[in-house]
C-alpha cells in the first residue's frame, strides 16, 4: 500500500488531488537525502571552543554537583527574543503552480520574551517586557529563583550578552549561570523555541498594537511552551543528556 501524497484527498491539510506517491520512490528519496534549510552559523564561531564546550559538559556538572552536594541539579537553558510587528512568512499549503499571500507588516512595535526551559522535565519559566537591559534579566533570574522548589540547584546555561555579564547583574544563590562560547546559538536549544514559536503562531499574521502583540505572545506560550511534552522534543539538548544529577 502507498502512503497518501500530501494533498491527495485523504491529507487534511489541503483538499487539492494528487495520484499516490509509489512507495518505492519514496524510499529511493529518502536513501538520497532531501534539502533542509541550514542552521544559521556566526562566521567567528570557534569549532574548537564548542567541541571544549562539549567535552567538559560532564565535569562541569560534576563540579557544581559538589558546590550543592544536598540538591538535585536541573539545567536550564536560557535566551531572549524579540517578537514584534515586523513578522516572518511561512510556507502555507496551496495549488501546484499558484503563490498563495500573506500579511507581513512594515511596522517597527515589538516587546521582548525572556525564556528558560529545562529539556530534561519541559518545565519552562518566562517574562514579557517591553525592553531588554540588565534591570530585565534581574527580574526575570528573580521570578524564576522563586520557581525552583527547595530541594534542587538550577544551571543557568546562557550567552555572553552584556546584559548576562553586567556588573549590576544579581545572580540568585539557587542559580549557577554557566557561559556559552561565543558566537555559539547552535549550542542553545531554546534558539528552537523561537523558530517553533515564530512558524507556527508568529508568522503571516498583523498586529494593530503593543496589546496585540502581548495577546499573541501569552496565546503562544500558554498554548506550546506549558506544554512540557512538547518542550521536552523543541528544546531537546543531545550533547546534554545528562540535564539533573543527584
Amino acid at each position: 500500500m502507498c502512503p497518501p501524497r500530501q494533498g491527495s484527498p485523504t491529507d487534511p491539510r489541503a483538499g487539492v488531488p494528487a495520484a499516490p506517491v509509489p512507495l518505492k520512490r519514496l524510499l529511493a528519496a529518502a536513501q538520497a537525502g532531501v534539502q533542509l534549510a541550514p542552521r544559521p552559523k556566526h562566521p567567528r564561531s570557534d569549532p574548537e571552543a564548542v567541541a571544549l564546550f562539549k567535552a567538559s559538559w560532564r565535569e562541569r556538572l560534576d563540579e557544581i554537583a559538589r558546590q550543592h552536594p544536598q540538591k538535585r541539579l536541573r539545567v536550564y537553558f536560557q535566551d531572549e527574543s524579540r517578537f514584534g510587528q515586523q513578522g516572518t512568512l511561512t510556507r502555507r499549503w496551496a495549488k501546484t503552480g499558484s503563490r498563495p499571500t500573506a500579511v507581513r507588516q512594515t511596522e517597527y512595535q515589538y516587546l521582548w520574551v525572556t525564556a528558560s526551559v529545562c529539556p530534561e522535565t519541559g518545565h519552562a519559566e518566562g517574562l514579557l517586557s517591553p525592553k531588554m537591559n540588565t534591570a530585565t534579566i534581574n527580574r526575570f533570574l528573580a521570578l524564576f529563583s522563586a520557581s525552583i522548589p527547595a530541594g534542587e540547584h538550577a544551571v543557568m546555561v546562557w550567552d555572553g550578552a552584556g546584559f548576562h555579564t553586567s556588573k549590576s547583574l544579581r545572580m540568585p544563590e539557587n542559580i549557577t549561570p554557566v557561559r556559552l562560547p561565543p558566537y555559539s546559538p547552535e549550542l542553545n536549544p531554546i534558539e528552537n523555541l523561537w523558530h517553533y514559536l515564530k512558524s507556527h503562531f508568529w508568522s503571516n499574521r498583523s498586529y494593530q498594537g503593543a496589546e496585540d502583540l502581548e495577546k499573541a505572545a501569552l496565546a503562544a506560550w500558554q498554548a506550546a511552551v506549558l506544554d512540557e511534552s512538547l518542550m521536552k522534543t523543541v528544546c531537546s539538548a543531545p550533547y546534554a543528556k545528562r540535564a539533573t544529577s543527584d
